[in-house]
């Protein structure tokens, strides 16, 4: 199938992109095209003004900030998964990256298409709620800085208004005592998963437990942070009785839903094993690079 009828724009600079938002109704922003140009062959989107983003190479960037990283919406999912900053920095982001698709949609899709997409069972937007990230949103009128969960507000829906674009992403920065683990399952390689973990854990010199940050996807009709419902199995050590009880409060806390495929008890299933992975995969890791 081919797309209905639209308007194309390519803006050169920035104030060229401003301006078109501002100008224009019924926009959509398009970079690598690989959740939307389907969308739209598709006719499940209907677009009056594309806007083509491609000539703006400013919006694409990895940066070393105070305690952050800041990272251009632009950014291909392969440099976010091979940035040697974000190995270093945020890894449970680059890691997570190098799971989306395959090479070929590593290659053009990009972090700020997939976040402002909000496809529910996309590794984008759990990473940026599990680790707190935050949105800076320009528009002609101003500048604002946004949470993960202000701005993901459900299913292909978010908090940008028709006349602003999201311009880059702050994640925080692993101390050397966070440990960390991204856990999927998936039917078939480049598949989205069916139920998948992302995991910090922030250890103190005796090995106890200061801060956890947990998200999944597939165990609600979004993806989700659970962290705070972490908080009373902090400041105590890893054992497999404290892992088992931590994993059956979460479950607790899941509203898994029923495809004709999928059934809720199977995600609940597969949600307690992955969680069980990410735990151990933590400790090992973090006893690992304590030497």
């Amino acid at each position: 199938m081919k797309p209905a009828a639209f308007q194309y724009h390519q803006p050169c600079t920035m104030q060229d992109l401003l301006a078109l938002l501002d100008q224009q109704s019924g926009t959509k922003m398009i970079a690598g095209g690989q959740s939307l140009a389907p969308m739209m062959n598709m006719r499940m989107a209907h677009i009056e003004q594309l806007i083509d983003i491609n000539q703006l190479p400013e919006l694409a960037f990895i940066q070393d900030g105070q305690n952050q990283v800041m990272i251009g919406a632009m950014t291909r999912h392969h440099e976010v998964a091979s940035s040697d900053l974000l190995q270093r920095k945020c890894p449970l982001l680059a890691y997570a990256a190098q799971t989306i698709g395959h090479y070929v949609i590593r290659q053009r899709g990009t972090i700020g298409g997939s976040l402002c997409h909000a496809d529910p069972a996309a590794q984008m937007p759990l990473i940026a709620l599990t680790l707190n990230a935050h949105f800076h949103i320009k528009s002609i009128q101003q500048d604002r800085v946004i949470s993960a969960a202000e701005f993901f507000q459900g299913a292909m829906t978010t908090a940008l208004q028709e006349n602003e674009f999201l311009y880059s992403i702050a994640y925080p920065c692993f101390s050397n005592k966070t440990a960390w683990a991204f856990e999927m399952f998936n039917r078939r390689h480049g598949d989205y998963a069916i139920v998948s973990v992302a995991l910090s854990v922030e250890y103190d010199d005796d090995e106890v437990i200061r801060n956890i940050r947990i998200g999944l996807n597939g165990v609600a009709d979004f993806a989700h942070d659970y962290s705070l419902d972490c908080a009373p199995f902090l400041n105590q050590t890893f054992s497999e009785k404290w892992l088992e009880d931590l994993s059956q409060h979460l479950m607790s806390q899941f509203l898994p839903f029923d495809e004709e495929r999928i059934s809720a008890s199977y995600r609940l299933d597969l949600a307690k094993t992955l969680i069980t992975k990410a735990f151990q995969r933590v400790h090992v890791r973090f006893l690992k690079d304590r030497g």
